[in-house]
């Protein structure tokens, strides 16, 4: 999330599951760079080239190896944020579990509101009231109860 000011409780969470779909799209993309069916210019990665005479495949493998390292290291950080979200539902599972169920479910799994609502047996107004609530209820009280006896205040969570 962004430092300085207050993030809000939906703001948080439409983090998290842009931070859940980006954890898929780069394993995809890992994958298809490590079998070498994705070029790594072809995906956005810049190949360098090589002054005088070089071995193009050792350069090739070489951006291939740096993007992934690079991919990588953007996959741990999104799984940190989901993690971090993890946590915050666990403790809203204590008290409000399907309500907290349906957050899981929408901003992780990344399921459609229809989707989620049918997975718990409620209707798609419902799923997104609850979702509304708990919202309403950490924008209330940032800190949120997790795992035991510790705290995560959402409203300073850190990118």
């Amino acid at each position: 999330m962004t430092g300085g000011g207050r993030v809000g409780a939906r703001e948080y969470f439409g983090e998290v599951r842009r931070a859940a779909e980006r954890i898929e799209e780069l394993g995809r993309t890992i994958s298809g760079v490590e079998d070498g069916e994705l070029a790594v210019g072809r995906i956005g990665g810049r190949v360098p080239r090589a002054s005088g005479v070089g071995d193009p495949t050792a350069t090739e493998a070489e951006a291939r190896r740096r993007f992934v390292v690079a991919a990588r290291a953007e996959r741990d950080a999104a799984l940190e944020v989901v993690g971090e979200a993890l946590q915050v539902i666990e403790g809203l599972r204590r008290c409000f579990s399907r309500k907290a169920e349906v957050m899981e479910l929408y901003y992780v799994d990344r399921m459609e509101w229809d989707q989620a609502a049918d997975a718990i047996g409620v209707g798609r107004a419902t799923a997104i009231r609850w979702r509304d609530e708990m919202c309403d209820w950490l924008d209330a009280s940032p800190r949120a109860y997790v795992m035991g006896c510790r705290f995560l205040d959402i409203s300073q969570s850190q990118k």
